[in-house]
Order: structure tokens, then sequence, then C-alpha cells
């Protein structure tokens, strides 16, 4: 009888010994990193929030999106919305359903903190990562994560539910994985990448470009690594189609249930209709001074990016990797010219917090020239801990811009309010429009007390969610509102009588408010089928709300 045998293949004696010879360990350096930034972003934020009451309405917009999704009177996932990219508000949705429990994750916006809290945290230990890769030692990395992670504009970000600490996170792992991937050709890392530039695009506006430029990039570098087409195209598809799935999460919805995949650019309250006309009647700026007032802030925000970028060019004149140099200096180079179309065109405004890119990818060059010079240690010890100096010489050049009004007009009162240990009432006191824009938890809050007392019998408002949402977020029955979000919400503006609307709720100045777009005078005078109930004001300044209660046909039945 005979006996088959299966012999399987066995590793080579060297390749054995080095497998027993690798440590079998897990790095819980990471874990720990992130546990401290995320306490330290939490105790700031508890801080900021409620205790000097910083809090910027497009914070509480979006905690708005996630908010209709499930609390309104008819929640629905498409309630999220399409105007802003759909990521920060669909990540909420978690945190927010807690509100029950602690009604300040709603009212007063702290959801939002919470997850610009982790999204910082994870971009510290991100360049921990990073610089542990590059062979920095721990005392000298976590230094340089300490110095990232109590810069000025990163803090106030990670304790605002903004899309800035979402942006600069995945910013941040873009260009770290690309980097990455230039050393290794790894091929899972161009699917990471794709995935990541996909979750950025549903973030913020500018990752679009950026992710055009790293496909560009991938595509340069695959050329000049002389592989064959077939190979080149497989490259771009490892990356483009992973970022073109996750983006048609929110363009294909869209256009489904919107109409049009471009909606989020010409829809009434979008964001740009809104940056236009914040921008509108400001500086005209032609394609070069656009660009200089781009750099300029930059520069202004974070300057240890011009001695940083220094070193990498004096660095490439000696490297052996200068194609993935240039094209780190390139990936720079996508929002800046984003933003300077943006402002050019009169969509952007000149707010600091714009260009906050700056900071992550000078750590990102940090990162990458300590990587060039792995073996010598001694090297990299000697040049982390002079940048250790000259990052934090830039964290406190930071913290000078941003206190100084005529340049950073968004954080200049804040810093000032935490420097004083003042309230953001007091520091605005004589500008109670910005109170408005920027303490917009507290401004919600005694609007929406007024008109509790107004609406006496409980009968249902309808008003426009682009400016009654701090309202919205702090009464404590959601439901007594009809909101744009409401499926029947057209319907009930036409009818109202027929869908058991009692009120109207206007604002004054209009902007594109819905129901004075399809009643022009009713603010003033209720447009003849409507009577005035009262009207309500902050205490400190403001827009003045009418309560209009309908006593007659509107004319659109």
């Amino acid at each position: 009888m005979t006996t088959a045998t299966l012999t399987l293949p066995r590793l080579s004696s060297r390749a054995a010994a080095k497998s027993e010879r690798r440590p079998r360990r897990i790095h819980v350096e990471g874990f720990i990193v992130f546990v401290l930034a995320l306490a330290f972003y939490l105790a700031a934020a508890s801080y900021i929030v409620f205790h000097v009451h910083f809090m910027i309405n497009d914070s509480l917009a979006r905690i708005d999106n996630a908010f209709n999704v499930l609390f309104t009177r008819d929640p629905h996932l498409a309630a999220i919305g399409f105007i802003w990219p759909p990521l920060p508000s669909f990540l909420e949705l978690p945190i927010i359903a807690f509100k029950p429990l602690w009604p300040a994750l709603v009212t007063q916006g702290f959801a939002g903190s919470i997850e610009a809290a982790a999204f910082s945290a994870g971009t510290v230990t991100l360049f921990n990562s990073g610089l542990r890769w590059s062979g920095v030692a721990r005392p000298l990395r976590w230094s340089l994560c300490l110095i990232l992670a109590v810069n000025p504009m990163t803090v106030l970000y990670a304790v605002q539910g903004m899309s800035e600490a979402m942006l600069v996170f995945f910013f941040a792992a873009s260009l770290l994985v690309f980097v990455r991937w230039c050393e290794s050709r790894r091929p899972v890392l161009l699917a990471l990448l794709g995935v990541i530039a996909g979750l950025g695009c549903l973030t913020r506006m500018e990752m679009f470009a950026m992710s055009a430029a790293l496909g560009v990039a991938i595509i340069v570098r695959s050329w000049r690594a002389k592989i064959s087409w077939r190979e080149i195209e497989t490259n771009t598809l490892l990356f483009g189609l992973p970022a073109f799935f996750v983006v048609m999460l929110w363009l294909g919805t869209m256009t489904i249930i919107m109409r049009s995949p471009l909606y989020f650019l010409n829809a009434v309250g979008s964001n740009a209709e809104q940056l236009a006309a914040s921008a509108a009647g400001g500086t005209s700026y032609t394609w070069v001074s656009a660009a200089g007032f781009i750099g300029r802030h930059a520069l202004l925000l974070f300057p240890a990016v011009v001695p940083v970028a220094a070193i990498v060019i004096v660095r490439l004149a000696r490297s052996q990797r200068r194609l993935n140099t240039l094209l780190l200096l390139a990936l720079g180079a996508p929002i800046v010219l984003f933003d300077t179309y943006l402002i050019h065109k009169h969509q952007l405004v000149g707010a600091m917090r714009y260009q906050i890119f700056v900071i992550p990818y000078t750590f990102v060059l940090v990162v990458f020239l300590l990587r060039g010079l792995r073996g010598r240690r001694w090297l990299i010890s000697w040049l982390s801990l002079s940048l250790v100096g000259l990052l934090g010489v830039s964290d406190i050049a930071t913290t000078l811009v941003l206190s100084d009004r005529s340049i950073s007009f968004q954080e200049a009162p804040v810093m000032t309010a935490l420097a004083n240990g003042q309230t953001m009432e007091q520091v605005t006191a004589a500008n109670p429009d910005f109170y408005v824009s920027y303490g917009g938890a507290a401004y919600g809050a005694d609007i929406a007390q007024q008109i509790l007392k107004l609406d006496k019998d409980h009968g249902l408002v309808a008003c426009d969610s682009l400016d009654c949402f701090p309202i919205v977020l702090n009464v404590p029955d959601p439901h007594m509102f009809v909101v744009s979000s409401d499926r029947d919400f057209e319907a009930a503006l036409g009818q109202p009588q027929v869908y058991h609307v009692e009120y109207f709720l206007v604002p004054n100045p209009a902007g594109a408010d819905r129901l004075l777009t399809l009643y022009p005078g009713l603010y003033e005078s209720g447009a003849g089928f409507a009577q005035l109930v009262g009207t309500a004001k902050s205490h400190t300044g403001g827009q003045d709300w009418r309560l209009y209660r309908i006593i007659g046909p509107t004319g659109r039945g």
C-alpha cells in the first residue's frame, strides 16, 4: 500500500530565526497618547463651552442636522441635510442620542465638542505614530506631540463642533499614508488612502482638491518607478475607487433625493451662498492678492512652516528621495489654491480658521524630514530637540496672532475671554451681533424661553431652520416646531391651517428665510393672514423674532 505525503512549505532557517527574534507585543503607547489628549481636550471644552460660553453658530447648525434625524416631529435619515458635508453631523448621531440623559449635548452643542476632541486626539496619536516610524526617541516625540496638542488654534477647534478638527485629521492622515506608500509601495496603503481621502471629502470641500492632487501624485510616483502602464492603472484604481465610492454615498444620495448631485453648491442657505453673502461688500481680490492674503495668513498662523520647509528643500539636493520630497511639498498647495479661488470669487471670508491646515502640514514635513535621517540616531535626536524649540516658539506666535482682532476676528474675543477670565457676553458687550454668531447656544436659549411664553397654548410653530435652529435646539419639546427638514414643510407653509400649524415664527433681518420669501411683509404686518402675538429679542442683542398667529388663509392653498 502506498501512502501519499503532503509536505507544507517551510520557512528558511534565516527567515524562521528572524521571525522568532521579532518582538511580539502590542503597542499601547498610541492608546495612552490618545486617552491623554482626549482628556485634555474634553477638559478644555468643558471650560470654554460651559464657563466662557463660546459656541460658534456653525457648530450648532451641524448639531441641528443630526438632531433633525432623531428628535423632530418628522425624524428620518435624509433630515441630516444636503448643504453641509454630512460626516460631522452623521458621526454626532450616536452622541446626541443621549440627549434625554444630558440635554447639554444638544442645548449647548457639547456633542460637537466631544466629536472634535476625539478627532483632535486622533491627530496627535497619528503624529506620535509617525514620529515613532521616523525613529524619534519617546521623550522627544512626546514633546513634539505636546507642542501640537497645546497649539492654541488646535485647542480652540478641538472644543468646537466645527469641521476643522476632522479636516486636520483626514488631511494629516492622507499625507502620512502617502509618505509611507511612497517608501514601501504596499498596495493596501493605496486603498486605505482612498478611504481616508473620501471621508475627508465628506467633511470639508477643500479635501476634493486634496484628493485630486493625491491621485495625480500617485500616478506621477508610479510612472517614475518605471513600472508597466497596467500597474500604474492598478495603483490609480486602488486609490480612486475607494475614494469614489465613499464620496458617492453623499453625491449619489443627493442625486436620488434632491435630484441634483451638486445641490450643496446652489441650494438656498448653502455654505457657498452664506459665505458669498458674508464676503459681499468686502475687499475685492485679484488672483495675486488673494493668493498673497491666504499665504500671509498661513505664515502668520504657524511661521515654523517656513524654516521646516527650507530644511526639507536643502535636504532635497542631497537626498535620493527627491521625487517623494517634491510631491510632498507640492501637496501643500491644493488647499491654498482652493481657498485662493474661493476668496477671489467672494465665497470665503477672511477667517484665520481656513488656514488651520498649515499646522498639521508642518508636522508632516517634520515626520518626513526625520524619517530621511533613519539610522543616524544622534542626528535625529539633535534635530528633534531643535525642532521642539522651533515649533514651541511657533506656538507662541500662533497665540499672539489669534489675540489680534485685526487678523483673527473670530478667535480674538475668546482669546481675550480666556486671558481675562471673562465670558463671551462680557467680551462682546459692545458688539451684540458678534455674540449671536459666537455664543449661539446662550442666544438660542434666551429666545426659546421668550417664544415659549408667547406660545401659551403650545400650538404648532413653523420656522425656517436656516435661522431658527438655535431656538429649536433649546426647547423642551421640539415636536412643537415644523422645521425645514420635515417632509410636509412646504405644504404646511402653504396651508398652515390644514396641517394644524397655529404660528409662524420669523426673524428680522430676513436674509433667505423661507417664510419671508413666500410672504413678503409677513414680519412687518402679518401679510394679511396673521396677527402679531409678540416680539422676542435676546438681552445681548441680535435678531428680533416675531411670533404670528394664523387667523386666515394664506392664499396659497
